[in-house]
Order: C-alpha cells, then structure tokens, then sequence
C-alpha cells in the first residue's frame, strides 16, 4: 500500500517512522529543508500521539536550519538580510521554548553517578564518568536524543546568527552565545546519560546498575544492537558538535 493506506498496519507506520528517522537526520545534517513539509510527515499522529509533537519540533528545526542555510548562502549582508537573520534566530528561540515545555511532561530516572574510573583508562571503562540515566523503553530514550540533538542544532542556529547580526563583533560575548553554550552542553551530558541504558544497561532487584536487557527480554544482545543503531545520531551529532569541547 502507499500513501496514508500505509498507516493501517503496524508495519505500515514503522516504516513510515523509520523512513521519517533518516530524512531528518539527512536534513540536519545536510542543512537541507525536508520536502513535502512538517505536517506531511507527521501524518502518522493519529497513531502515534506521544511522540508527535516532538516529531514536529524536530521537523521545524531542519526547515529552519535549512531557511538560514539559503538566506546566508544566497543573500549578501544589508540591513535587510539581518532582518532575516533576526527572525531566524528568534523563532529558533521559540522552537526552544516549545522543547522545554515539551520535557516537562516527561519522565526519566537518575539511577547512578560514576565519579571514576578503575585504573583510570576510558577507554576500558564500561560507562563513562558521571549521570547515568534510565528510560522506559529503547524508543523513549530515543525520542528524547533526537530532540536533544535538534536542541544541539537549534544552539547552533542561534549562534550563527548571533554572529550575524553582531558582526564585526566576537560573538562569543553575546548573551546568545553564553545561553545556546550552556543549554547545547546540557543536551550533550543528558546524550551521554543516556548511552549505558541504550546498550542494555538496567537496576537490578537490589537496585545496582549492571548490563542487561532493559526490555525485560532474555537475548540482550538484540536489545543493545537496537540500542546501539540509536544510539549511532546522538552521538555522531556530539561528536561534531563545537560545544563538546567548549
């Protein structure tokens, strides 16, 4: 079936969603506006209510991030194209706002805190220093990485546009830029919070962290490889992100 006769089955709407998953992830990352807009995509939100509101914010963020890709591409600076830049930037602001909004209906748990690490290698450590976080599911956790990314690419939109408008200014004394840093570094520690659940960690009877499958499952093997294919955005994002080593 295509067109909305694919949302009548469950296998339908995956693929739909999976679908929706990578577009955006190509939008972001390509600063290209998503084709057919944000509400063709969210044509599954009758099936699908508790993440579609999120969807549609990520959606807004790469139309946005594309809108300001073409402006600064194709527009030479005039007071005219510092207008443009200004509104971009104050509806990437809005589009935060909505995400805030949006978490304080949400509900995640801080099980543990790892102050250090034994014998001091990383890179043998099974999770990293500090939160460590646990979710519902495998799917809730990733609704919240994508969003905490798009928050990433919305800090990045204002900047860029702090330094804009502010120009020849340094823009990293603008009170956009303190704002955009401290919240694009709080979605980066919430990302890496987050990574010990996505590969099957969970509390055990007594109340300790240990490796597992958080889907209550016996194979945690496929749980941490769904976990794992996941986990692969929020932490390419992370890594590219100007503000992990600010």
């Amino acid at each position: 079936m295509r067109g909305k006769k694919q949302l009548r089955t469950k296998v339908g709407v995956a693929l739909f969603q999976s679908v929706r998953g990578q577009m955006l992830v190509n939008c972001l990352s390509s600063s290209k506006t998503p084709m057919l807009g944000a509400d063709w995509w969210c044509a599954d939100s009758q099936k699908d209510e508790g993440t579609t509101f999120v969807n549609r914010l990520n959606l807004q963020v790469a139309e946005l991030r594309g809108d300001l890709n073409r402006i600064l591409m194709s527009h030479p600076r005039s007071p005219e194209t510092t207008e443009l830049v200004t509104e971009i930037m104050h509806r990437a602001l809005e589009l935060e706002q909505e995400y805030q909004r949006w978490e304080e209906t949400q509900t995640k748990q801080t099980v543990a805190w790892v102050d250090n690490i034994p014998g001091g290698d990383i890179t043998k450590a099974d999770v990293c220093p500090g939160r460590v976080d646990l979710y519902p599911e495998v799917f809730a956790c990733s609704a919240w990485n994508f969003s905490r990314v798009s928050r990433i690419f919305i800090a990045a939109i204002v900047i860029r546009c702090a330094a804009w408008t502010c120009y020849p200014v340094d823009y990293q004394t603008t009170p956009e830029y303190a704002q955009m840093s401290r919240m694009g570094q709080e979605m980066i520690c919430d990302i890496i919070a987050s990574i010990p659940f996505m590969f099957g960690w969970h509390l055990d009877a007594e109340g300790r962290l240990k490796p597992g499958d958080p889907m209550s499952g016996n194979d945690a093997t496929g749980v941490k490889a769904l976990g794992g294919v996941y986990a692969i955005w929020p932490l390419l994002s992370v890594s590219c992100s100007d503000l992990t080593t600010d």
